[in-house]
């Protein structure tokens, strides 16, 4: 309980749950972006905020749930019970699926982009002497 009296401690932790609700929804816009331009869906406005929700809410209840690895099947689960009607389950699995490869995607070239730039920055200091 000491930790959260301090003010900067109590500061940090404040500023890391904002951080995280703007990542989740971004996330979550980056699915609905995900459905309407790879799988060409037309999605009314009222649509998009019930997925933006469901996403939301799938994402936290995948993250606690325990022994489910990123939340797999808890999250495609989350999402099909809270779909509005007239829009196919299936697709929207389907954009799941194809959201998660775009996140590996982005983390595989993210995880060889700061590959190079490190060994660039090794390097820059060996030459230096500095390492």
């Amino acid at each position: 309980m000491k930790l959260l009296q301090n003010r900067r401690n109590l500061l940090i932790i404040l500023s890391n749950f904002g951080f995280y609700i703007i990542n989740v929804f971004i996330n979550a816009v980056l699915y609905i972006a995900t459905l309407v331009v790879i799988l060409n869906m037309s999605l009314t406005i009222a649509d998009v905020y019930v997925l933006i929700g469901a996403f939301i809410l799938s994402w936290v209840v995948g993250f606690i749930v325990p022994g489910a690895p990123g939340g797999i099947g808890i999250r495609e689960f989350v999402i099909t019970l809270l779909l509005p009607e007239g829009i196919d389950a299936a697709l929207v699995l389907f954009g799941i699926v194809m959201y998660r490869l775009v996140n590996i995607i982005g983390d595989a070239i993210g995880f060889l982009f700061t590959s190079i730039l490190n060994n660039w920055y090794e390097n820059q200091f060996l030459k230096r002497g500095k390492l």
